[in-house]
């Protein structure tokens, strides 16, 4: 029986150098992670220091592709403004020109006496009329520098041209 409890307690040494080593393993592993952790995260901060320095130095020149995007949207938003100008021009030109020839030529020739009539006695009508010539002449005189400034005005005036352009097409008919 003696024999028998040697070989016992041998096992349960056995079993706890066994248990210890997977500790010291799980242990050792667990510390070898966090060095690769670590030197990860330091070689993203490298990378990132180096990226921002570029960056930095990029937009110092003056050859950042994101300023090279903003000027692009200051031409886009210039010329955009400038066929929504033009539109808007050409619209109250056309007006302009129907009142002096009375429509003589045109489709309208025939009902321009009614749609004049209409067109003076709507103040809805002349309210656009005079919206649209003050807006024009903004246009012209206090050109907006940026491109946010210059898609509102573009907006508005493409807006008047529309209303202006339905407002003839509707008193033409009625």
């Amino acid at each position: 029986m003696g024999s028998r409890g040697n070989i016992g307690c041998f096992g349960a040494v056995a079993l706890l150098i066994v248990v210890s080593m997977l500790i010291s393993l799980i242990i050792f592993l667990v510390g070898v992670a966090a060095a690769v952790a670590g030197l990860a995260g330091a070689g993203w901060l490298l990378y990132s220091a180096a990226g921002d320095l570029g960056r930095r130095r990029r937009l110092t020149t003056g050859s950042d592709p994101l300023q090279a995007s903003g000027a692009r949207a200051q031409e886009i938003a210039s010329a955009a403004h400038s066929e929504s100008q033009e539109a808007l021009s050409a619209t109250l030109a056309s007006w302009h020109h129907l009142t002096v020839t009375r429509a003589i030529g045109t489709p309208l020739q025939g009902g321009f006496d009614r749609l004049e009539r209409q067109a003076l006695a709507d103040p809805a009508f002349q309210d656009l009329l005079l919206r649209a010539e003050t807006m024009h002449a903004e246009s012209i005189l206090a050109r907006p520098a940026t491109a946010p400034e210059l898609a509102r005005q573009t907006v508005e005036m493409d807006q008047l041209t529309a209303e202006l352009r339905q407002s003839v097409h509707r008193m033409s008919r009625g």
